[in-house]
């Protein structure tokens, strides 16, 4: 199973290239059509407006609560179903400003895989214009 992390806002880009939408977040918006919901990794409503430093200290406390092997055991089912990649998705635009981030290296160690932030491909800038012979 691969999975990355990213946000809502690059839902079409992460279909595009075979990701399910996972929500990690506590509410999910209307114009996101969300695969599966984990709001186990979402932060509480009263840690929205805190402080970075507290946030950060009252998220791990979020994470040390979760019980990994309902993790692996709903993400290996998830599997079976045919869901192969997927997106762990919020609102932030900013990885280094959500708690996607901390929940991607969180289960990078406790899976033993690799998690990156979703870096879609970069458009071609000058396309290949070629021109075809009407006579061949």
């Amino acid at each position: 199973m691969e999975l990355v992390t990213s946000y809502f806002g690059r839902q079409k880009e992460l279909r595009k290239a075979g990701y399910k939408i996972v929500s990690v977040s506590r509410f999910n918006p209307r114009y996101c059509h969300i695969d599966v919901d984990l709001k186990i990794f979402a932060p509480r409503p009263d840690m929205i407006n805190m402080e970075k430093g507290k946030y950060n200290v009252e998220f791990q406390k979020i994470l040390q609560k979760i019980d990994i092997d309902f993790v692996r055991s709903y993400l290996r089912d998830l599997e079976k179903r045919g869901y192969v990649k997927l997106a762990l998705c919020c609102y932030e635009v900013d990885v280094n400003t959500c708690h996607r981030k901390q929940v991607g290296e969180y289960l990078a160690i406790k899976l033993m895989q690799e998690i990156q932030e979703f870096r879609p491909e970069p458009a071609s800038k000058n396309p290949e214009v070629r021109q075809n012979d009407l006579f061949k």
